[in-house]
């Protein structure tokens, strides 16, 4: 009887640092697969942001999931070494109750409790064993999900980068198709709806503009450009043909924008002239003269704040004033037409006024027609007939001004 004993509390004592090693293995295991899940899904969130932050970040993007995914196998791999071992402590308990079963020592008080120990041990074993296994399947679902959302947000990019090429080459219609699409698969996204509600102001879709612009805004509060566009396409779809308690609310809500805007960014140039704009609408010149000469003071290398300066002196009489900053407005427009684009587009449409007041005819015409070739989008339009028909208008009409808008309402025809 003695030498079994022996043999068996040989085994026991051989195998007793393996029991204490398993119980400190399986709790570092549960704690490197979790703290490795937690990684990972702290790797999704950075890869999304990485995709977000700009088309060129793409790169930068995926070498940040790969990472995760990386450390999701490697989690999985650890789960996989510990449901091993546990399998095989498993089994080596097992051997040693077969050994005390057959040497007879299962009637014995002493051995009765160690085997009770060991299928306890046994049990918690199996249920760290599932544990791990649940833990490894999360892993592998979320590795799943890493790939999903970054092949998702890889695509937004793509068609977002699609979106801004035709955009900046004026075909404003087709880059809809592409922010939509882009928005398809990354429906909340702040930048992508700021883009769509942009492209859908300067397509005279204010609906749809205001829809993805507050959604915008949802998403980033402080998020001046999205105000800036918000508030504009709450001040267009005013204009348009509606009634009068519709238009004031409308007005109010554009105000609100613009405003926040300008909070956000004090020296948003933009921003000030389209506030100007709308409180020129409203007939209130004094508050429409201070902010265009906000916005000129912000970036006097644009010639928005400077010329609505000068429209607003022309109407109400202010000759002398009215000149002096339509020449400047000649002046400063050089650089900005030699840029190209919708910058070129602008600067020609100021030029042409400003050359118009200052009576030189045939070169406003000729400055016309070329911003006119330039323009894509029918809400530039707009913006452009507001003010030809604001100086069209009494007390103080501006001669030729009549010329300029025919050709403007040629072109939307």
């Amino acid at each position: 009887m003695r030498r079994p004993a022996l043999l068996l509390l040989l085994l026991l004592m051989t195998l007793a640092p393996a029991g204490a090693a398993l119980a400190q293995t399986n709790d570092a295991g549960q704690s490197g697969a979790e703290s490795a899940a937690k990684e990972a899904a702290t790797a999704v969130k950075e890869a999304e942001a990485a995709a977000r932050e700009s088309e060129a970040s793409a790169k930068a993007a995926e070498k940040t999931v790969e990472a995760a995914v990386t450390k999701a196998e490697a989690a999985a791999g650890k789960a996989d070494t510990i449901v091993d071992l546990i399998q095989w402590l498993a089994l080596a308990f097992g051997i040693i109750a077969g050994v005390v079963g057959y040497f007879g020592f299962r009637k014995q008080q002493s051995f009765d409790e160690v085997l009770l120990d060991m299928r306890r041990i046994q049990s918690e074993m199996r249920d760290k064993a599932r544990e791990i296994e649940a833990v490894r399947a999360e892993l592998g679902g979320l590795k799943e999900s890493l790939r999903r959302e970054f092949d998702e947000a890889r695509q937004a990019l793509v068609l977002l980068a699609l979106g801004n090429k035709v955009y900046d080459g004026g075909d404003v219609g087709e880059a809809i198709r592409y922010y939509e699409g882009a928005r398809s698969l990354l429906p909340d996204d702040p930048d992508i709806n700021y883009r769509l509600g942009r492209a859908c102001v300067n397509s005279e879709r204010y609906d749809d503009a205001v829809r993805a612009l507050q959604k915008a805004v949802g998403a980033r509060p402080n998020f001046p450009e999205a105000h800036m566009e918000l508030g504009l396409a709450f001040r267009r779809h005013a204009d348009t043909a509606r009634p009068a308690p519709e238009r004031e609310t409308m007005y109010r809500l554009a105000e609100h924008h613009l405003l926040r805007a300008v909070d956000l960014r004090p020296d948003y140039a933009d921003a000030l002239g389209t506030l100007g704009g709308l409180y020129r609408r409203e007939g209130d010149y004094a508050k429409a003269l201070e902010c265009y000469a906000r916005a000129e003071r912000a970036d006097p290398n644009i010639s928005y704040g400077t010329g609505n300066i000068a429209s607003l002196a022309w109407h109400e009489g202010q000759r002398e004033r009215a000149l002096e900053y339509f020449a400047r407005v000649e002046k400063g427009a050089a650089d900005n037409v030699a840029a190209g684009g919708e910058r070129a587009m602008w600067a020609l449409f100021d030029r042409a006024l400003a050359r118009l007041a200052l009576g030189r005819q045939e070169e406003a015409l000729r400055d016309h027609a070329e911003a006119l070739a330039l323009t894509k989008a029918p809400g530039h339009l707009d913006s452009v007939l507001s003010n030809l028909r604001f100086l069209a208008g009494p007390p103080h009409p501006m001669p030729g001004v009549e010329k300029l808008i025919e050709m403007v309402e040629a072109k939307r025809r």
